[in-house]
């Protein structure tokens, strides 16, 4: 028997479900957004030399920001094969 939670989720019409299940990632994008915006503002209050500086290093740092982040989720992912490699070492496979 389904949970009243789950049953709720499952009795309304799709549109309303979608449309709830997706409010938290809408906000949390649009702050996000908000953020960003501000921290350019602050920066262009500086000066037009400092937003170009902005602009000039934000893609690299993003660029490494991604890197690393893949960096870790490869070797988190490498932690988790080598846990399911010695949980099923006696497993043989043919």
């Amino acid at each position: 028997m389904a949970s009243t939670k789950n049953s709720t989720l499952l009795d309304r019409p799709i549109a309303q479900s979608l449309l709830v299940l997706a409010l938290p990632s809408v906000v949390a994008m649009l702050s996000r957004m908000a953020v960003s915006v501000a921290e350019v503002w602050c920066v262009g209050i500086l000066g037009t030399g400092q937003l170009a500086g902005l602009a000039l290093v934000f893609p690299l740092y993003m660029l490494k920001k991604v890197i690393m982040r893949r960096i870790n989720a490869c070797s988190k992912m490498d932690d988790a094969t080598s846990l399911v490699a010695v949980r099923f070492r006696n497993i043989t496979i043919k």
